[in-house]
């Protein structure tokens, strides 16, 4: 952003305007972001760029404008700013709803400051159109919040980190660990508290980073410890993205704490079957419709 203080512009008795003040219309002729001086909201100058920011065919027809405050909406037009460089004497910056010669309202970006203009005060800006950086802002806001209500009504945990840090969890995550809300979860110092410590687990941050491999993906069950300090068995996908430009984590979660359960139940009734299989004084066997063995027992064997 070009800036600018306080230049004292007078015009001399053998010009209109003296060496110093071409020199700077030179410049600022120039340059690309547009530049409006004017004085209790008349317009005292302007250079090309501005008006082709407000779509006018030529200068004269931005200082014939009665009044400024025909650049910009009726919301934005206010003398809050004007005051406040008075009071203290300091650039505001401020984002404001222009107005073009047809009527199309565009978004501008603007830097005022008080300057010396034939000797008085005078209020000088500095402006660029910024609509389409609004533009792009707004879309971004709104994939954000389709992404954000999907995954929040998502039943599996989605969680994001860097470097360990939780810079994302949706509402299954907190309540898979037992958190009343995602906020509780981000506010965690590291994801390592929702980890059991003896669990055995890799290190998926490192492994995946190092990989640089966007379809690397590292599949884990480990133990899960929940805010109430209970544990719980967590099946986890992780794979590796970019969150806002910088490498970061990404996790599907599951609690898989009954399937656990009924794993452990069928092997410990498998051992019992076996046992009770074995023991038998008959030779047993099994088989399937095409005559090959399922099972068959110590005697049979």
């Amino acid at each position: 952003m070009l800036t600018a203080h306080r230049y004292k512009w007078q015009k001399t008795s053998r010009s209109r305007y003296s060496r110093q003040w071409k020199k700077f219309r030179s410049v600022f002729n120039s340059i690309g972001q547009g530049i409006l001086i004017h004085r209790n909201r008349k317009p005292l100058y302007a250079n090309q760029a501005l008006a082709d920011i407000y779509g006018y065919d030529t200068i004269e027809e931005i200082l014939s404008l009665e009044n400024t405050g025909d650049l910009t909406t009726p919301k934005y037009l206010t003398d809050r700013h004007f005051r406040r460089i008075a009071d203290e004497d300091i650039p505001v910056d401020m984002e404001i709803v222009g107005k073009q010669k047809d009527g199309t309202e565009f978004w501008i970006d603007k830097r005022s400051f008080l300057i010396m203009w034939d000797g008085e005060p005078a209020m000088c800006s500095i402006r660029h159109d910024i609509t389409a950086r609004k533009e792009a802002e707004e879309n971004i806001k709104a994939s954000e919040l389709r992404f954000r209500t999907i995954f929040n009504s998502c039943n599996i945990g989605i969680l994001v980190h860097q470097e360990g840090k939780i810079i994302y969890a949706n509402k299954a995550t907190a309540e898979i660990y037992g958190y009343a809300s995602p906020n509780e979860v981000t506010a965690l110092d590291s994801n390592l508290a929702l980890v059991v410590p003896r669990s055995n687990r890799s290190h998926t941050y490192k492994r995946i980073i190092e990989e640089k491999n966007n379809d690397f993906t590292v599949d884990e069950e480990y133990e899960g410890l929940k805010k109430d300090g209970s544990h719980i068995w967590i099946e986890k996908r992780s794979f590796g993205l970019l969150w806002d430009g910088q490498p970061a984590i990404c996790s599907f979660r599951s609690d898989i704490s009954l399937r656990k359960i009924v794993e452990e139940d069928l092997k410990k009734h498998e051992a019992q079957f076996r046992t009770f299989m074995d023991t038998l004084p008959m030779a047993v066997n099994v088989k399937d419709t095409e005559g090959r063995y399922l099972l068959v027992n110590k005697r049979f064997e």
